[in-house]
């Protein structure tokens, strides 16, 4: 957490709202906090047939990767890769996604 030691303290109590951008880039999760509000989009995103084969898993270097229990549903994403950026884009301006990349294996649904 961030002392501010060259400020004035003041006996006010600060809202959660004002502190939570502190303690997110303090602690540098940022990108859990996109992928989480993706996943709680995904149906709208990718619509509901793709969304119960496939989830938002991780960002790394502005790369959003989504794992699919089958190939043919990682073709189709492919094929719907820029509908699906351009959604993602639209609904959270702050993700800074450049690319989509596809990995199949087995996942539980939380």
């Amino acid at each position: 957490m961030k002392f501010r030691f060259s400020s004035k303290r003041s006996r006010k109590t600060i809202d959660f709202g004002n502190l939570l951008p502190d303690i997110v880039s303090e602690f540098e999760i940022n990108d859990s906090f996109i992928v989480e509000d993706l996943r709680s989009k995904w149906e709208d995103i990718a619509g509901q047939i793709l969304a119960s084969h496939s989830v938002p898993d991780r960002i790394f270097k502005q790369i959003l990767f989504i794992i699919t229990d089958h190939s043919v549903y990682a073709n189709e994403l492919m094929m719907m890769k820029n509908e699906i950026l351009d959604k993602i884009i639209s609904s959270n301006p702050a993700a800074s996604i450049n690319t989509i990349k596809i990995e199949i294996k087995k996942y539980k649904r939380s």
